[in-house]
């Protein structure tokens, strides 16, 4: 088996995990991708698939990304195969549970009466995404329903990994957009624009990267 790992923009990637994984017996196999990103395995008879991993630092921290292989399919060891691999940070993983390489942002809306609402998210890329990408700002709207107790829960899935400013508006029935304030997972202050970042967690290489974000009414 052989292959290539790039970047964004093309570029390889050296030092990069290439596994396969046999299908019957749950044998593993690892390489290391070289200078040109390239790497070569020979593996037992038997049935494989390939996964891939590799560590970046960004914002001062190391994140540890999925490499996406171009084809998904095993193989067999007699046949052999050529899978290249490209760092992911969004879009469907047809492995698994199929959660999406992209972070997961949980918010929470608090404060707010009980009723339908109209919530609009607008990200702003603050730099370069973690696979060295140039990211685009990002608009999501959608309704949210407030409970009795004046809380409501939702998800945005498979944000491009990165590190985000925040603002939020909220409209009620009557259709007036109105600036809420957020709170990170930090504790930060709340503020109308705040900055977010995803995290693995405690998992040595997270398959799953999410954010949090306590959203109130602003009292401006």
């Amino acid at each position: 088996m052989t292959g290539q790992a790039l970047d964004a923009l093309g570029s390889p990637v050296q030092g990069a995990t290439v596994e396969v994984r046999s299908y019957a017996y749950g044998s593993t196999y690892k390489v290391r991708t070289d200078d040109t990103g390239h790497y070569a395995m020979k593996v037992p008879p038997g049935s494989w698939i390939v996964y891939g991993y590799h560590d970046v630092q960004y914002d001062g921290r190391t994140y540890c990304l999925s490499l996406k292989p171009d084809n998904f399919k095993g193989f067999s060891a007699e046949e052999g195969a050529i899978r290249n691999l490209a760092l992911a940070i969004q879009g469907p993983n047809v492995r698994d549970d199929g959660s999406p390489y992209g972070g997961k942002l949980d918010i929470t809306a608090r404060g707010y009466a009980p009723g339908q609402y109209t919530a609009t998210f607008v990200l702003e890329p603050q730099g370069p995404l973690m696979d060295g990408s140039t990211g685009q700002p990002l608009t999501f709207k959608g309704l949210v329903n407030i409970g009795q107790y004046g809380t409501s829960s939702f998800l945005i899935r498979d944000i491009p990994l990165g590190k985000y400013s925040v603002r939020v508006t909220i409209a009620g029935a009557d259709g007036i957009d109105r600036p809420a304030v957020v709170q990170n997972d930090n504790d930060s202050p709340y503020r109308r624009t705040n900055v977010i970042a995803f995290d693995g967690g405690f998992l040595t290489c997270a398959e799953e990267f999410w954010s949090n974000i306590d959203v109130l009414p602003s009292a401006e």
